[in-house]
């Protein structure tokens, strides 16, 4: 895994004064902040504060990730808001892939004004889950291809006991759904071979929040599961359901 410099730092983006809300922006499993990098500065431009967390384990050796629990990433996330209130009133949480499962966690203990989930995976594929619970018994490791302009952002493999502790989340976030009431927007692509799409659904009928949206990309549209930076060829169209999900949220603010 690249190690903990300039490409898998975390980021602060705040302004002179006191922002209304504040984005914490939450990364997938063995990625880095970089993931949701786009999504903060297109918030930041808007007036938000932003703080993209780097979650435990990552950013450093492969090693270090395979011994973490997931209650270290969600502790990571719990600093980050801790961090970024100092710097604004309100915190939304917003989490991509796994970073989505911590941001619907949290929500679920109350923290936040609001939750951004895209692509979290309450369910994997079929596939994704019987490869997962074969090879866990005969590695610890799982190589993953990835383009070389994105290679120094991820780590090239993937822990399996790592992606075992992300099913354990998703098991706990799944019973406690009803938990939360904050506004939440929900987004899910069809195409995505990692998550079922039942997922975005399932969180969507199950959530206790009044104020929910779910938006659920159709196959033909080819919106990939990281849905947050530029290799989304649809990533403007994120963004401007996030823009109008907070400005709904709250009307007086920029965005």
């Amino acid at each position: 895994m690249p190690g903990a410099g300039l490409n898998t730092a975390p980021f602060l983006f705040s302004h002179p004064e006191k922002s209304r809300i504040a984005l914490l922006l939450i990364h997938g499993l063995a990625a880095s902040p970089w993931e949701v990098l786009e999504i903060g500065k297109r918030a930041f431009e808007k007036g938000a504060t932003v703080y993209g967390v780097r979650l435990a384990g990552h950013g450093t050796t492969l090693e270090d990730l395979a011994e973490k629990k997931y209650q270290n990433w969600v502790e990571s996330a719990v600093e980050g808001i801790h961090l970024v209130s100092h710097f604004s009133d309100h915190v939304i949480l917003t989490g991509e892939s796994l970073g989505g499962l911590i941001a619907l966690c949290l929500a679920e203990k109350k923290y936040g004004a609001g939750v951004i989930s895209l692509a979290a995976p309450l369910h994997l594929n079929s596939s994704n889950r019987v490869l997962i619970s074969l090879l866990k018994h005969f590695k610890k490791f799982l190589g993953r291809s990835l383009p070389a302009a994105i290679q120094p952002y991820y780590s090239p493999k993937h822990s399996l006991h790592a992606l075992e502790e992300m099913i354990a989340l998703a098991k706990v976030v799944d019973a406690g759904l009803k938990e939360i009431c904050q506004p939440i927007l929900i987004l899910q692509s069809e195409n995505d071979v990692r998550v079922h799409p039942r997922s975005g659904r399932a969180i969507y009928e199950r959530v206790g929040s009044h104020l929910k949206k779910l938006i659920s990309y159709e196959k033909s549209l080819k919106v990939p599961h990281v849905m947050t930076t530029l290799e989304n060829p649809l990533l403007d169209r994120v963004w401007s359901e996030i823009d109008l999900f907070l400005s709904g949220i709250f009307p007086q603010q920029s965005l």
